[in-house]
């Protein structure tokens, strides 16, 4: 039997998104009721609309029902639901009340009631989905299996990967590789891994003398050929130059989220295009994005936290950002913290908790922004 939902839109997208990618869920049909409003030629109403429909397209059957519906209108919307679900019946039909309008939601849920079709309430804030069938309520834990990733969250925002810069960017499968070792060695390899970062980034050299680093590190480094050695130097390589310079903390990063097992998706260096900074780390969880910074060294100032702030509010109501540094605990100043709380940042993650990193993700994704 054909499975078939019908949804009203709305700007946030993820209440008509989440259900369709749930384990077991199965929809091969998603009906889109919108209200007028997305009628009107780039309001943010009409963005929502076609994303939603860009986010789904590939995975089932998507129609937009016609004619729109006043914000206001719950009469016409339950006109309009009533007859999507004499449409779509005998075939199992949900009514997912979710999103659209208030008005509009009350009348999706008395068309609904009225022919006792089950509906839907997607409840993002405690991770769960409400079914209402027969008079009996039935609660899911979101389970997405892996399938609402980055790139499905960034359709359901309008926003594309820039596949030619993210590429030419991209890091070499043995610097995560190399990240796992390091996940072993932690904290022990930052002062050889900033070493070489500061000579390459403040003192324009490609060398940094044996005495300043940590053989145990530097045999790694040179094992991967990133690093060789000329006499009582350490030499980068060409190919290390990237790694050695930031890149390592992001690839550690990426490999922690990965191996905890909690997240969706996890990607890093994604370049989009119309934005010009490289993401460092995105992923995705339960329906939520997190958009991780990372910097080794220097902590960068204002300059990063605009630079987060600006990402955030382009990725909607779902998205949350963190600040992952190199640094000790101690070393992150006052100011700075308090800046980067008003600007939305949920967490600095620094030196000391960076192997829980995982944990203070996943937590700090939850609750409202």
């Amino acid at each position: 039997m054909a499975k078939t939902m019908i949804a009203l839109v709305s700007a946030q997208r993820m209440q008509n998104i989440i259900p369709v990618f749930q384990k077991g869920a199965d929809f091969d049909k998603i009906w889109l009721v919108r209200s007028t409003d997305a009628d009107v030629a780039v309001s943010r109403f009409a963005r929502a609309w076609q994303d939603t429909v860009n986010a789904l397209k590939g995975d089932l059957d998507v129609h937009s029902a016609e004619p729109a519906v006043g914000a206001y209108g719950i009469a016409e919307t339950r006109q309009l639901v009533a007859g999507l679900i004499e449409e779509g019946l005998p075939d199992d039909v949900v009514v997912n009340f979710t999103g659209g309008t208030k008005c509009m939601s009350v009348g999706a849920y008395l068309a609904a009631q009225n022919v006792g079709v089950t509906t839907l309430y997607v409840d993002t804030a405690n991770e769960k989905l409400v079914w209402f069938s027969e008079g009996q309520r039935q609660e899911e834990r979101f389970d997405l299996a892996g399938r609402l990733t980055v790139s499905v969250y960034f359709r359901a925002n309008g926003k594309q990967i820039d596949q030619k810069r993210t590429q030419k960017h991209a890091l070499p499968e043995i610097a995560y590789d190399i990240a796992r070792e390091f996940a072993s060695t932690w904290p022990q390899c930052v002062d050889t891994l900033e070493a070489f970062g500061r000579a390459i980034s403040h003192q324009g050299q490609d060398k940094v003398q044996d005495s300043l680093v940590n053989r145990g590190i530097v045999d790694i480094l040179a094992q991967y050929e990133l690093v060789t050695q000329t006499g009582t130097d350490w030499e980068v390589r060409e190919k290390g130059r990237a790694f050695l310079t930031g890149k390592w903390l992001e690839a550690l990063v990426c490999v922690l989220l990965e191996s905890s097992g909690h997240f969706d998706d996890v990607q890093s260096g994604l370049c989009l295009r119309e934005v010009e900074n490289e993401l460092d780390v995105l992923t995705t969880r339960k329906g939520q994005l997190a958009i991780i910074e990372c910097k080794s060294g220097s902590l960068g100032g204002q300059t990063t936290l605009n630079k987060l702030q600006a990402i955030r509010t382009g990725f909607g109501t779902f998205a949350r950002t963190f600040f992952v540094t190199s640094q000790q605990d101690n070393r992150v100043k006052h100011d700075f913290r308090e800046r980067a709380r008003e600007y939305g940042v949920r967490q600095i993650i620094t030196a000391e908790s960076l192997l829980q990193i995982a944990d203070k993700v996943r937590t700090g994704m939850r609750g409202t922004p």
